[in-house]
């Protein structure tokens, strides 16, 4: 009879150590799905990023073959302007 209380205590106890491991353990299933939406919020970061990339790479074509975005860019980024030429800034209402 002592055997069998033994046994039955070690059996519940063993089940119970594999359980919580198996739920809050280093690989259990609550870091699986945390691991999971991490991995799924940096996909779509990386896809952000490609997208930034893809639209700065269009500009800097842009900025090659035209002469009038060169100027543009020259102009309202780098506040630059011809001789004698005057330039007013205007302050935007933000």
């Amino acid at each position: 009879m002592r055997k069998t209380q033994f046994q039955l205590a070690f059996l519940c106890a063993f089940c119970g150590y594999l359980g919580y491991h198996a739920i809050w353990g280093k690989r259990g299933i609550v870091r699986y799905f945390t691991l999971k939406y991490k991995i799924e919020k940096d996909k779509h970061k990386i896809l952000a990023l490609e997208q930034d990339v893809a639209a700065t790479k269009n500009r800097i074509i842009d900025v090659r073959n035209e002469p009038f975005e060169l100027e543009k860019i020259a102009r309202e980024d780098l506040l630059l302007g011809h001789t004698n030429e005057l330039i007013y800034l205007i302050p935007s209402k933000k």
